[in-house]
């Protein structure tokens, strides 16, 4: 039995599995650097540096463009550093995405908020 091949198909499913854990291998950097600033991003936020905030959250956000919570906190960050363009932009990206109500409910409040002040300024 010892002098028998190993069959076709265990040959195919080991080169199966040693790409996928290749690929794994090769975005987990990437996958935790993004979380790393996203958190990051969240400590700024909490000491009330805003820029910051926007900074991280910005790497983390392209790290994981389609993420509601990551853009959404890109967007308060904007709002709250006065870069409406910024915040605009985030906000019309997560439109009609699925939130907590927490979120929602900030999302909402800081829209509401730009749209006063750009009414008052005309």
């Amino acid at each position: 039995m010892a002098a028998r091949p190993f069959p076709r198909w265990i040959h195919g499913a080991s080169v199966f599995v040693a790409a996928v854990v290749l690929i794994a291998v090769i975005r987990f950097p990437a996958a935790l650097s993004g979380a790393i600033a996203f958190e990051r991003g969240q400590r700024a936020e909490a000491r009330g540096s805003f820029d910051v905030a926007l900074a991280e959250y910005s790497k983390a956000a392209d790290r994981f463009p389609d993420s509601t919570l990551v853009i959404a906190r890109k967007g308060l960050a904007a709002y709250h550093s006065r870069q409406y363009a910024i915040a605009a932009e985030a906000f019309d990206k997560i439109a009609g995405q699925n939130a907590s109500e927490g979120l929602a409910r900030e999302v909402n409040g800081a829209i509401l908020e730009m749209r006063r002040e750009s009414s008052a300024k005309r």
